[in-house]
């Protein structure tokens, strides 16, 4: 089931979306992989997946974590 705002990518997409799935399910979001954009959010937080990418997509997909911890 789709949540509110979300769609299932443009047609002929090569996959790579990110899946945004908060607590408010009228808050789920997925977000198409485009250039020169960043998407941040508490990864411990908000349940999130990466959709694959067909095997003859257009382009490569690159996805970057980063751990950022707290001195105790």
């Amino acid at each position: 089931e789709k949540g509110k705002g979300e769609k299932s990518g443009r047609p002929g997409g090569d996959g790579g979306e990110l899946v945004l799935r908060p607590s408010d399910a009228d808050a789920r979001r997925v977000v198409e992989p485009r250039g020169d954009r960043l998407v941040a959010f508490w990864s411990d937080e908000v349940e999130h997946e990466v959709r694959g990418v067909r095997s003859d997509a257009r382009e490569e997909r690159l996805a970057l974590s980063f751990w950022f911890l707290k001195p105790r």
